[in-house]
């Protein structure tokens, strides 16, 4: 059983990782909810349903230390600085084109916290609306709606970057 939990809990160790990045917005803060997540579910494997989706129930429970988290520190919602470019380089130069990648980051960064966790577990990790559902507590037409919304307003945002030529 020990073995087993270990096995199941390393293999999903990087999608934790980068749901509690897209969720908290700072690196240390993810591997410290990866390690208190595993430090949590590792006194509780006795009691783990490892037959059912134990990966959802993992996932599941790493939003919750999140959002805990994000209680606990009354975050206020900005861009977590390892993602915004700086201001002060010439746009033309090479070193001060952004990416569309950074843009992305920058602007999921910006999107409420349920649209955040859908489009990471969605469009970045690839879990089915079912699963995704039963992670955030919700019904299936809630998160495709919740995805929708959150891919018009990335949409929007890279249409007026294209716009302006800059964010």
């Amino acid at each position: 059983m020990e073995n087993l939990f270990d096995k199941i809990y390393l293999s999903i160790t990087d999608k934790i990782y980068r749901l509690a990045i897209v969720l908290l917005g700072d690196s240390n803060e993810a591997q410290d909810v990866v390690q208190d997540l595993y430090e949590h579910l590792y006194n509780k494997r006795a009691s783990l349903n490892l037959s059912k989706n134990i990966e959802v129930t993992i996932l599941h429970s790493g939003k919750n230390l999140c959002i805990d988290k994000l209680r606990r520190r009354k975050r206020t919602q900005k861009i977590p600085e390892q993602i915004i470019p700086p201001e002060n380089i010439d746009g033309n130069s090479t070193i001060g084109r952004v990416s569309l990648r950074e843009h992305l980051m920058r602007i999921i960064a910006l999107l409420p916290e349920k649209q955040r966790i859908v489009i990471q577990l969605r469009d970045i990790e690839g879990y089915d609306f079912n699963e995704i559902a039963e992670i955030m507590e919700s019904d299936e037409a809630t998160i495709r709606v919740t995805l929708s919304r959150a891919r018009k307003k990335i949409k929007e945002e890279l249409i007026k970057i294209g716009e302006n030529g800059k964010a």
